[in-house]
């Protein structure tokens, strides 16, 4: 059984089933973009840096095998904070219209993705998965992102964190929304301490896909360092 503490304040989400990982998510997801940003004196140095921008993908089906990553991969710098200390800090990324005023991560087609069931006398939920929720994703892959510590094209360390399988189920024109959070401060109603949007992108139908973009180099520099990047071609070929 799974817990995240950090969906809502004095309440805390346990999931029930195979997919506890993902209603948890869900939850903390729908829970914490309602949150205004919450910035301490020690966290104000801290900044975000999207050094890799979105440009476009296709549309993916819900086939892992129909995944289709976004080109490049995102990749966000975290400043302000010392890079031997990437541990405390996980991001989270949702899907935004290109005006930034809608989450779109989630569609409300199919129902609510999860349902919550109060407990009695224990003021938390249980978490459940609907049979719409796999339906219900927009935003599909690894939604969560731990920094690593790498050096950049000019060998400089830093703390980055890379989306590398990120996919879009609907065509049309996005941006992506990250958010950080210290991981021994998620507890309660916890805002994120730093948020950045992306550029806006383009997710083509399959017919008007333009093909996958170039590999970069920063996407080339962190794949040598053992980072998990989709290249165009063999690394060995680079």
């Amino acid at each position: 059984m799974n817990q995240f503490s950090a969906a809502s304040e004095m309440k805390s989400f346990s999931a029930q089933n195979d997919h506890d990982s993902s209603a948890c998510l869900a939850a903390a997801i729908e829970y914490h973009e309602r949150l205004p940003l919450h910035i301490t004196d020690e966290e104000s140095t801290i900044k975000l840096e999207i050094i890799q921008e979105p440009q476009q993908t296709r549309v993916c089906g819900f086939q892992l095998a129909d995944r289709r990553p976004i080109h490049p991969p995102p990749i966000i710098k975290l400043h302000g904070v010392d890079p031997s200390e990437a541990g405390p800090f996980i991001m989270f990324a949702s899907l935004y219209s290109a005006d930034r005023q809608s989450n779109m991560s989630f569609t409300s087609k199919s129902g609510s993705p999860v349902i919550y069931t109060p407990i009695q006398g224990e003021g938390t939920f249980n978490v459940a998965v609907t049979d719409g929720y796999s339906k219900s994703m927009i935003l599909m892959g690894q939604l969560i992102c731990l920094g690593e510590l790498l050096n950049d094209t000019e060998n400089n360390p830093g703390i980055f964190f890379i989306y590398n399988d990120l996919a879009v189920r609907s065509s049309g024109l996005f941006r992506l929304k990250f958010a950080l959070y210290k991981m021994h401060a998620m507890r309660g109603s916890t805002p994120p301490i730093a948020v950045a949007f992306s550029s806006v992108f383009q997710v083509y139908s399959p017919k008007e896909f333009p093909g996958v973009t170039e590999t970069t180099e920063l996407s080339k520099c962190f794949a040598r360092q053992g980072v998990n990047i989709r290249m165009k071609y063999a690394l060995d070929s680079l």
